[in-house]
């Protein structure tokens, strides 16, 4: 009877364990258990809006999956599109001084964290929120040391906040594709002639995920 009691006690303890360390999560091919820790390297694209222009955003990120539930790592993103600096270069015709059309560029990363909405279903919610710190500069013909003109500020640092909400869908064991919209929240911007929300709006972003989650 003892014997009998132990071996149920042992076969009921390894089915606990095996709960704790596996979960069994839907996708559109097929249902897979996965171990409790992994990880994922993602890539994406995205519209933004900077000066009232509309622009493609690039980046990716990388990291830890903690209980299925929670990622974090890090990630970085860039603007890829020509951004005309249309104030900037009012700044300049003002001061005497006309060249080519000036661009503006910027680029940001750091420490990301994730969490995911009843993440089992195959069509999910994901919460990600990026914390960092990135550069941006306006390209002009005429540079600070130019004596044609008082160019002022061309270049900075700023510390960036990026929250967002994303729709997540499982199309395989180890395949992920998502669909949101981020905020880019920024320090003050005090490049010449820019307004100092100038890189603060919003992201919308198609991503790519591939690992083990």
């Amino acid at each position: 009877m003892r014997s009998h009691f132990l071996l149920a006690t042992v076969f009921a303890a390894t089915i606990i364990v095996a709960q704790d360390t596996a979960e069994t999560i839907r996708t559109l091919v097929t249902n897979a258990c996965t171990a409790n820790k992994g990880g994922y390297f993602s890539v994406g694209a995205g519209y933004t809006q900077v000066l009232n222009t509309g622009g493609l955003l690039v980046g990716g990120q990388g990291g830890w999956m903690l209980g299925h539930r929670v990622a974090i790592g890090g990630g970085g993103y860039g603007l890829m599109s020509r951004i005309h600096a249309e104030r900037f270069d009012k700044h300049l015709e003002a001061n005497g001084v006309v060249a080519r059309p000036s661009t503006l560029h910027f680029g940001y990363g750091g420490a990301f964290a994730e969490v995911l909405l009843n993440h089992r279903a195959p069509v999910h919610v994901s919460i990600p929120l990026l914390i960092g710190y990135g550069g941006c500069n306006i390209n002009s013909p005429i540079g600070e040391d130019d004596p044609q003109a008082d160019v002022g500020l061309l270049s900075q640092g700023f510390f960036v906040v990026q929250p967002g909400v994303h729709a997540e869908l499982n199309v395989a064991e180890h395949v992920r594709v998502d669909v949101g919209m981020d905020y880019r929240y920024t320090s003050d911007i005090h490049l010449t002639a820019l307004p100092t929300d100038a890189l603060r709006g919003f992201n919308w972003m198609v991503r790519l995920k591939v690992g083990s989650f």
